[in-house]
């Protein structure tokens, strides 16, 4: 039986997907081993392939593709031509459009939109207001939570930890994100709680003025 579904701009062909129940149209591409949960919706000339995984309110359309074992799920988008892959997840109300690129262990959450020709790989997140354009290509643990980046954020591996412009206005050592402000004044007695020893105290406080340094010369 014809069935049809509509998608937000009138009544399309389509189905509801063998795994999950989601509705997909007819001009989309799902794999059966893809899963499309109850209240997701891929459509346009959507793409999913692989243990690729859309729930929630999440949808995929334009020419969107998710495969591996990526999740997209939430409230969040990929449209344009991007491409979610790997072990990526993108949830929240984060947008992944364009021509962006998203794969390895990266998170995207909260409101982060990855746009333009921008890949994200490694162990990344990017999360909070943060929105990543244009060429960039961010990888590694890094840690972007705010701010509109066309070029790259600086990170410094360290002895011990990385060090990353999370923001224009954070760093984050580590696990530990704070603004400049409070990194200069009391990188001291963060990095001693934090178990640091005297050595890499000194080190770490050298590469915190070097990146402050880093962000007030930065054009934005």
């Amino acid at each position: 039986m014809t069935q049809t579904h509509n998608f937000g701009n009138g009544e399309v062909l389509a189905h509801q997907h063998c795994n999950g129940g989601g509705w997909v149209a007819d001009t989309a591409t799902v794999e059966d081993s893809a899963f499309v949960g109850p209240n997701a919706q891929i459509y346009n000339e959507a793409y999913l392939s692989g243990m690729a995984r859309v729930f929630g309110r999440a949808r995929v359309f334009g020419w969107g593709q998710v495969f591996g074992i990526a999740e997209v799920l939430g409230d969040a988008m990929v449209y344009g031509i991007a491409r979610v892959l790997g072990n990526t997840r993108v949830f929240g109300k984060a947008r992944i459009f364009e021509g962006a690129e998203v794969y390895g262990n990266t998170w995207i959450f909260e409101n982060a939109r990855i746009s333009g020709k921008a890949q994200i790989s490694g162990d990344a997140w990017i999360y909070g207001q943060a929105h990543i354009l244009g060429d960039v290509c961010i990888s590694g643990n890094t840690r972007i939570t705010g701010s509109t980046w066309g070029h790259k954020p600086l990170h410094i591996q360290g002895s011990r930890d990385h060090i990353t412009t999370s923001s224009i206005s954070t760093l984050t050592v580590g696990d530990q994100t704070h603004t400049t402000e409070k990194w200069l004044r009391n990188y001291k007695a963060i990095l001693k709680e934090n178990e640091y020893c005297e050595s890499e105290i000194e080190e770490y406080g050298f590469l915190i003025n070097t990146a402050v340094e880093w962000l007030t010369a930065t054009e934005w």
